[in-house]
């Protein structure tokens, strides 16, 4: 026992006694200054004379003497095994070691953290650094306990012995001998990989309550579930920013950058990041994950790769991340046997699980794992889930909507993947994921056009790696009805999204199977694939695809139907300039719909003939529709529908003057599209304020707004409204005096209405002529034939780029 604890001894009996230090000397024969130091523990070793005195002076019972003795008695100290001395300097941690050290602080109150995270975060390194923090906050030292080695877990507390250089008694249980040597010690043990051994853990934990005085850190891929135990989860390494473009320099300074250009440099001393190869060193990051273990064995490639060649390699990951150094355990030195180790110390039923899980691609809420592997067991999903959590072989983070959500990191969810494969689950699996998220974006489709519209596209933006996942893998196995399910349902949240050519990529590859049948499955993806041909202004393609939609559902007598392909032909012919055509069909539509009660498909009808009627200059006829589709879509509780509503309330205002009301509609058209999410709304709404701002004179503001609807209308692929973006820039450019570029603008859209069949709206061929003309005014006649001839002959996507240097 150490020398503190005799000092404690004489001061509490001399208290109890009512002596001061002067009474206690005068009455054993010592002076004030010897006992003043012998409580204070200046002088270690009391003389056994000394011991006898005190004892008399105090009265001590016999025994309360047998202790008192003993306490003086100095036992030798301990001898932990050393820590072990880095090779490399610690990154990114510089908050979580003295974080975990603070924990462990004597005092702190905290006796037993387990460090826990996936096999290669770093649990090790982490661990060794904090106790060295720690060294000189416990008197007997901080020890190591390497435990990777061990496979019985009866040998732990003889290792933890061994490391502290305490010797064993034959025939005396490890636990008895650790407490006797500990209890009134103050150390810090270390003990490294307890995963495997977890059936240790209560022993660890009495020895705990039995010592006061002692510390335990331990690393683990799992925690040790007994008392008193902090959890301390270890994060993977930070990433760059994907949507950031970063500096070669800054990216070296991003953590897992910085590791991996450090462990590049060891077997390529010259290796940096450079403008060339910054892209596929950021990505290489990414695809491990910010493993620290992953980013090693990634960076051993450097010597033979170059960081391209080492990116387009890794959608095999456990097959390029070997080669790991000689001095590593066996199981760190690829990552397939890394992870490995975690899976093979699971249960049979919890490694079903872990293989089953993979099928989820971009993680899973608590619901969507009981549905897709429990049959709807939301207790045996719980239970199992947190296994994986306990493992680290699943991570949890908080969705958009607050709510947790469970997912693999990508390295581990390869190494699962490869394990379904080899099961005889994964069909089984599969199946129940693609019913499951096809039931999902069923649901999704009817709640984008309902009160709820901005909860469903967030929650279909969450899922859409899964979406894809399901949709890819009803199409791989031949699911013809399924897969145009899939794409009839997702075609309103592609289009909202910006996502229209995916959506057209995926619908044409599902309307490939089974190309004869004639059930209103196809029809229906017929009719969504024509509404994204619509988006993309391919109207020749359109019209076919709604025709053979019509024909299906005329055969099978479905009137609903019938009227929803008409009204989406009607799209066809107001586009192309035919608004007869255009009128009849949407006249026809609304028929139909009144007479089956059908309110959404009455409130789009209306809104179409509304906006028939403003091609046609009918301003009074066509606010009359707009109000009545408004009503009903206020009624319906669509938010959406009343945001598109207001979209061409606002632009009929504008077009008949009314400035200030058209302000107002559109403004709160803009707020309506923000709030369900709808990129395409907003882009809408954002090209008819420039135009607003324009008539206004404010032309910086209406170029803000053309541009930001530009940008936002090419990534979605909307081509007509692309155009229509690039015609509001060109009266822009030509006001401000950049008239070649404005002349060169509006002969790019000319030819492509030309082309295309997608004449002007009349109601503003005025505008734009008068454009055009003052173009011709400021020009001489040369120059302007010269820039026109150039816009004609530009594709599109350097009309496009040729906008975007109004920014400059």
């Amino acid at each position: 026992m150490s020398i503190e604890r005799f000092a404690d001894q004489l001061r509490r009996h001399r208290q109890a006694a009512g002596m001061t230090q002067e009474t206690l000397a005068e009455r054993s024969g010592l002076s004030v200054r010897g006992i003043s130091d012998l409580e204070r523990g200046v002088k270690r070793r009391p003389h056994p004379d000394t011991i006898r005195m005190l004892a008399a002076a105090l009265d001590l019972a016999p025994e309360t003497l047998a202790s008192f003795r003993e306490s003086a008695t100095p036992r030798s100290p301990l001898a932990p095994a050393a820590l072990p001395v880095p090779l490399t300097a610690l990154i990114d941690r510089e908050d979580e070691a003295p974080a975990i050290a603070a924990l462990l602080d004597p005092g702190a109150g905290v006796r037993l953290v387990t460090l826990t995270g996936p096999g290669g975060v770093g649990k090790t390194r982490l661990a060794i650094q904090a106790a060295m923090d720690l060294r000189d906050g416990f008197a007997d030292g901080v020890a190591f306990v390497a435990l990777a080695g061990l496979t019985d877990p009866l040998l732990v507390l003889g290792a933890m012995a061994n490391a502290l250089g305490i010797r064993e008694t034959p025939g005396r249980p490890p636990l008895d001998t650790l407490t006797k040597a500990l209890q009134d010690r103050q150390a810090l043990v270390v003990m490294d990989n307890f995963e495997h051994l977890l059936a240790a853990a209560p022993d660890v934990a009495s020895l705990l309550a039995a010592c006061p005085g002692l510390s335990v850190l331990a690393t683990s891929r799992s925690p040790l579930h007994v008392g008193g135990e902090h959890e301390y989860p270890v994060r993977t390494l930070a990433l760059p920013d994907p949507v950031h473009r970063h500096s070669p320099a800054e990216l070296t300074g991003v953590p897992a950058v910085g590791l991996f250009v450090r462990q590049a440099q060891a077997v390529q001393p010259l290796f940096v990041v450079n403008e060339a190869n910054a892209a596929a060193v950021s990505a290489i990051c990414a695809r491990v994950d910010g493993l620290p273990l992953a980013l090693e064995l990634a960076a051993v490639r450097m010597k033979t790769l170059a960081p391209r060649e080492l990116e387009s390699l890794l959608g095999n990951r456990l097959g390029v991340l070997t080669g790991g150094r000689q001095d590593r355990p066996a199981r760190h030195r690829t990552m397939r046997s890394t992870i490995g180790w975690s899976h093979d110390l699971m249960p049979g039923d919890e490694q079903a699980t872990f293989r089953r899980f993979a099928v989820f691609a971009t993680g899973a809420t608590l619901e969507s794992t009981a549905a897709v592997i429990f049959d709807g067991d939301i207790l045996a999903a719980l239970d199992h889930l947190t296994a994986l959590l306990d493992q680290s072989l699943v991570q949890r983070y908080e969705g958009t909507d607050g709510q947790p959500r469970f997912a693999m990191l990508e390295t581990i969810r390869e190494f699962a993947l490869h394990q379904l494969a080899a099961s005889e689950d994964e069909s089984l699996a599969r199946a129940r994921h693609a019913a499951h998220f096809l039931d999902l974006a069923e649901q999704g489709e009817t709640g984008l056009t309902g009160p709820d519209q901005a909860a469903w596209m967030a929650r279909l933006e969450t899922e859409s790696g899964n979406l894809r996942a399901a949709l890819g893998w009803s199409i791989q196995r031949g699911d013809a009805q399924g897969s145009q399910r899939f794409g009839s349902a997702l075609w309103r949240f592609w289009s909202a999204s910006g996502r229209l050519n995916e959506g057209r990529d995926w619908l044409d590859r599902a309307l490939v199977l089974n190309p004869g049948d004639q059930s209103a499955v196809r029809a229906q993806a017929l009719l969504r694939r024509g509404n994204i041909a619509v988006d993309l202004a391919d109207y020749p393609s359109a019209r076919g695809l709604y025709h053979q939609s019509l024909d299906i559902f005329q055969t099978l007598g479905d009137d609903v139907n019938v009227g929803r392909a008409l009204g989406s032909l009607g799209l066809v012919y107001a586009n192309q300039g035919e608004y007869a055509a255009a009128r009849a069909a949407y006249e026809s539509v609304l028929e139909v719909c009144q007479e089956h009660g059908w309110r959404p498909g009455e409130a789009l009808a209306l809104l179409n003939l509304g906006s028939v009627a403003v091609a046609e200059g009918d301003y009074t006829g066509a606010r009359s529709v707009y109000d009545a589709s408004l009503t009903i879509r206020r009624a319906l509780g669509d938010a959406g529908g009343v945001a598109w509503a207001s979209y061409w309330r606002g632009r009929l205002d504008r077009l008949d003057g009314r400035t200030g009301a058209a302000n107002a509609w559109l403004t709160r058209a803009q707020a309506g599209f923000r709030e369900v999410g709808d990129q395409l709304g907003i882009a809408y709404a954002m090209n008819e304020l420039g135009y607003l701002a324009s008539d206004d004179g404010n032309d910086r503001a209406a170029l803000a707004y053309h541009l930001d609807a530009l940008r936002e209308r090419e990534e979605a692929g909307a081509i007509q409204e692309t155009v229509d973006s690039l015609e509001g820039i060109a009266a822009v450019a030509i006001v401000q005096l950049q008239v070649e570029l404005g002349v060169k603008l509006f002969a790019a859209a000319s030819e492509w209405r030309k082309t295309h069949g997608a004449p002007l709206l009349p109601a503003l061929r005025s505008t734009y002529e008068g454009r055009i003309a003052q173009a011709r005014s400021k020009l001489p006649s040369a120059t302007f034939v010269r820039a026109w001839n150039e816009g004609e002959t530009a594709t599109l996507d350097e009309a496009i780029a040729l906008a975007f240097t109004m920014t400059q």
